[in-house]
């Protein structure tokens, strides 16, 4: 199966990112040119389609929480609780049981935001966790 519209779109260009589609997965990966900080991690983005909402699931793949499992970082950190909480509110980026720290999409217009959305709160959620609010 070739890539679908709209995932052509961000695959195309618009986003700094290098993309890679998963056609068994009907996943597209999006390789950003940054990394987390301290660990040389590149920041990535997956875009697959959201059976239950008809439109997309834009997350970081677990990333940032992974990176900060294998860091040790406590998960209920007072920043951590306080940054997820604020995200959720502002804008339903959440992270699911799966550790996914991601956005629902419905529109193929908003995936380019979303993108770049996840890309900058997984970045952020992974130096509050690691180095936390106070010890900056």
């Amino acid at each position: 199966m070739a890539l679908p519209e709209p995932l052509a779109g961000l695959a195309a260009g618009g986003i700094p990112a290098q993309s890679l589609w998963d056609e068994e997965n009907e996943t597209l990966a999006l390789r950003f040119p940054n990394t987390y900080p301290g660990t040389g991690e590149e920041v990535m983005v997956y875009v697959a389609p959201d059976s239950e909402t008809g439109g997309w699931k834009v997350d970081d793949g677990g990333g940032a929480s992974g990176l900060l499992d294998e860091a040790g970082a406590d998960p209920s950190d007072a920043a951590v609780t306080a940054f997820l909480k604020a995200s959720y509110e502002e804008s339903v980026l959440m992270m699911n049981e799966a550790g996914e720290f991601g956005i629902p999409v419905l529109e193929a217009e908003d995936l380019p935001g979303a993108v770049a959305e996840v890309a900058a709160a997984s970045v952020a959620l992974y130096v509050l966790g690691r180095f936390g609010a106070a010890r900056l």
